[in-house]
């Protein structure tokens, strides 16, 4: 059962506090609003009573327990397993055999430029109507794929050939 200040805090999230409000507020309280926005939940009361103000003043929504983000991903993740034409594809944390290294299954991939990869990544970018051209040399003399690469980032890329007519 949710305490006054629980309900309190959900009822009125869109709510701004005076400091003298969060003044009378229980310690355990202010802890409570500032975990559930993913904030430090250290310090004085008065330190508290600061944080929970600027949370309240940046209308700080409250951060979704892991639990919650697992199923959302979880979600999101199923419904990019649906193909096209309403096929589910295995999913491909489950395949244990069929898997080719990047040498034996780069023959399967099909053709792709570098172009090809930043109109993919940058579709949704707030930045996608700057000139392709212009986008990808500043990537490119960036070398931010280089930098991904060599630091161990990104690893060896596996092929699983899923159906026989895939590719």
């Amino acid at each position: 059962m949710q305490s006054v200040e629980e309900r309190k805090m959900s009822n009125e999230e869109a709510c701004s506090y005076t400091l003298d409000i969060l003044r009378t507020w229980k310690v355990e309280a202010l802890k409570l609003y500032c975990r559930q926005r993913g904030l430090k939940i250290s310090g004085s009361k008065e330190e508290l009573v600061s944080r929970v103000f600027a949370a309240s003043e940046m209308k700080l929504p409250i951060v979704p327990p892991a639990e919650e983000l697992i199923k959302k991903t979880e979600l999101e993740k199923a419904s990019l397993l649906v193909a096209s034409d309403r096929v589910r594809l295995q999913d491909p944390d489950t395949l244990e055999t069929g898997w080719l290294d990047e040498t034996n299954g780069m023959e399967s991939w099909p053709s792709t430029n570098l172009s090809d990869v930043t109109i993919y990544l940058m579709k949704d970018h707030p930045g996608r109507d700057v000139d392709l051209v212009k986008r990808t040399l500043n990537e490119y003399k960036e070398g931010k794929g280089y930098r991904l690469f060599d630091s161990g980032f990104l690893k060896e890329v596996h092929y699983n050939k899923i159906f026989e007519d895939s590719s």
